[in-house]
């Protein structure tokens, strides 16, 4: 399971699937992402932005995690959140932003790298329910399955 945790960890950028408020369809966007100890994944986003309103809707998403170098994936399914506790919203956002900000080279993108600190931002919490794990380094397909809590041991 350790490779499952490291992977999650040392990404960044992750897609977000929510169920549209206003049509049922699937929408997607590409986020920044961090992980708690107990592996509740946060993201941050615009107040006026459509995923807000998905989420507060209908709070069942799908996550997709890949790399290109290394040929590995994660699908998640799981259960979203806006977070209300102030201080969790100033340490999530302020790590998140940071981690966006850490790569030079991917300016305005998404567009989270346009908003700053406090400015309209609203924090996300993802409570996994299942994942997929899908690594293809080795040759052949490993597939590692699981729920949240094989992750917080």
């Amino acid at each position: 399971m350790d490779e499952v945790k490291n992977f999650i960890k040392k990404n960044r950028l992750m897609v977000l699937a929510t169920i549209s408020a206003e049509n049922d369809a699937p929408q997607m966007a590409l986020v920044y992402y961090v992980v708690d100890p107990h592996f509740h994944i946060y993201l941050a986003t615009s107040k006026h932005s459509g995923k807000v309103r998905n989420i507060e809707d209908n709070g069942l998403v799908s996550l997709l995690i890949g790399h290109e170098v290394e040929p590995q994936t994660i699908q998640i399914l799981g259960k979203a959140t806006v977070v209300k506790d102030l201080q969790r919203i100033s340490d999530y956002t302020a790590q998140i932003l940071i981690r966006a900000n850490a790569n030079q080279e991917s300016v305005n993108f998404p567009p989270l790298l346009m908003l700053t600190s406090g400015q309209d931002l609203v924090l996300i919490r993802v409570e996994i329910e299942k994942f997929k794990f899908s690594d293809f380094s080795r040759g052949k397909a490993e597939i590692t399955e699981g729920t949240e809590s094989d992750l917080a041991h």
